[in-house]
């Protein structure tokens, strides 16, 4: 590679996330006689990439969302010495933050989330498709999503757990019982379950800007035909 400094380490991680994806994949099929699709496999290499770029901390992405969409742009925007802006903020220690959002396109909708220790490291991710029936319910949804599966890593009881959402309306409907709609009275409720189940749980609003990676995942979502979660 006729590449030196922060371009050669880029590509040295695009190629090397690409290859172990494909590998592991391979395996999946040779072992466990197991296929994946050509879709999740885009997913699985855009998720390496995201993950191993922040193993290096260095600041790579220029925007989360829009190398979601176009992972060609990290080299366009550091051949032009662009500066990276991160603007999420960590929870305070002993918490742990899920970032979530909604995502609606035409007639479908995608949920996405991420979840940090206040360090800023990653522990779990989700991305797929819900109900389309509009953006609040669309970020209903994802939030209880966000919940089952952080009840799932069974961590439920020995962190607490803060939850963040762009959508104001939303948030009102889970911290004000005299808020909510009676259309998504049963999914509130169910909510109002898996906060039990946890233990404390505190809802806050985002700007969207601090809550790039979730809406990056959502949109994703859209185009998934079927939910996508993980956790380490």
């Amino acid at each position: 590679m006729q590449f030196s400094g922060t371009i050669r380490t880029i590509w040295l991680v695009l190629v090397g996330a690409a290859i172990w994806s494909l590998w592991l994949a391979r395996n999946e099929k040779a072992f466990k006689e197991k296929d994946t699709n050509p879709i999740d496999l885009l997913f699985y290499k855009k998720l390496r990439t995201l993950f191993w770029f922040k193993a290096t901390k260095e600041d790579f992405l220029p925007s989360i969302d829009e190398w979601w969409e176009n992972p060609g742009c990290i080299l366009d925007s550091h051949a032009n010495n662009k500066v990276v802006d991160f603007c999420w903020s960590p929870p305070r220690t002993g918490f742990i933050k899920f970032n979530v959002d909604g995502a609606v396109k035409n007639e479908a909708a995608g949920c996405g989330g991420v979840l940090r220790t206040h360090e800023g490291v990653m522990r779990a991710v989700f991305a797929g498709p819900v109900d389309c029936c509009g953006v609040d319910y669309a970020e209903l949804s994802t939030i209880k999503i966000g919940l089952q599966v952080f009840t799932e890593m069974e961590w439920s009881g020995s962190e607490s757990l803060i939850v963040e959402s762009d959508s104001k309306i939303v948030l009102n409907w889970i911290n004000d019982v005299s808020q909510r709609p009676w259309r998504w009275w049963s999914v509130l409720l169910e909510i109002d379950s898996l906060v039990r189940e946890i233990g404390v749980v505190i809802f806050t609003h985002v700007g969207r800007q601090s809550n790039t990676m979730a809406d990056a995942l959502a949109k994703d979502g859209i185009r998934r035909l079927q939910l996508f979660k993980a956790w380490w």
